[in-house]
């Protein structure tokens, strides 16, 4: 049987509908390509009523309705004329459909198998664009995270205090903030100036930090803050960059141990701030 769309059900897909609509015609972010994710929630809502339309059109049952209609119409009348074609070996019969309703009973395997490869189409249609992008991806290489970023990660994870906040570069796909979800004093600049957030404080306040100012024990204490993280990043011309390691060196023989390195990413541990 075919379950029907409530009421409710098709105000959430009919509203979702519009603002798929919209979002093709206005830009509500800053970034280019942003407006994907009020896509993608378009997506999750539709995908409910695409299962709906595609198991109606399995169930479709107009081909009944015609036969019973003309059935009934025509039920004292003869509808089928048969030819008896002989030849020197035997008699067959071959039965020639005169109705509507005798057409579809004799093509019916036809017919559901029409609905097979329709409904089976539909779904390569609706799927091989995302067969081809995640072959793509699969094949792809290009590495977001390294071995040694899963490394940093877990070792985080199991060594670190949950509630702990930790001081890294502000990139975009720094493994603390993505692969350990723990929180830092401050995340990529892009996003933030995206989202209307006014960072200028806190960007020179973590900009102080990094570079081992005098004035960054107090910076430390006011965020809570107690790790350094320090690997590959922004370039040496940056207020966050490698060139001001030296100086930062020299914070942290002072107020702290390194507690951790694969060779690629150190760990500070500030223990006595």
């Amino acid at each position: 049987t075919t379950t029907t769309i409530t009421t409710q059900q098709r105000k959430w897909i009919i509203s979702f509908f519009i603002l798929f609509i919209i979002s093709n015609f206005i830009r509500f972010q800053p970034w280019k390509y942003d407006n994907i994710n009020i896509f993608y929630c378009w997506i999750f809502v539709s995908s409910t009523g695409v299962s709906r339309i595609l198991e109606f059109l399995w169930n479709f049952s107009i081909f009944e309705q015609i036969i019973q209609l003309e059935n009934n119409a025509q039920k004292n009348s003869k509808n089928i004329q048969k030819i008896s074609i002989k030849n020197e070996k035997n008699t067959n019969e071959f039965v020639v459909p005169t109705s509507i309703s005798e057409f579809l009973i004799t093509f019916s395997p036809e017919i559901s198998g029409f609905k097979f490869f329709l409904i089976g189409g539909l779904i390569l249609m609706m799927t091989f664009s995302s067969f081809v992008c995640l072959t793509n991806v699969i094949t792809s290489d290009i590495v977001i995270f390294t071995s040694r970023d899963h490394q940093l990660g877990e070792w985080i994870k199991e060594n670190i205090d949950p509630k702990s906040v930790i001081l890294t570069t502000p990139d975009h796909r720094h493994p603390v903030a993505a692969l350990s979800g723990y929180s830092i004093v401050m995340g990529y600049e892009g996003w933030l100036w995206s989202k209307g957030i006014d960072y200028s404080k806190r960007r020179s306040d973590a900009a102080s930090m990094w570079q081992g100012h005098q004035s960054a024990l107090s910076k430390f204490r006011k965020y809570k803050c107690r790790y350094i993280i320090r690997g590959p990043g922004l370039d040496s011309s940056s207020v966050f960059g490698r060139s001001l390691w030296p100086k930062q060196d020299e914070f942290i023989q002072k107020h702290g141990t390194k507690v951790f390195d694969n060779e690629v990413w150190q760990i500070f541990d500030l223990n006595r701030l």
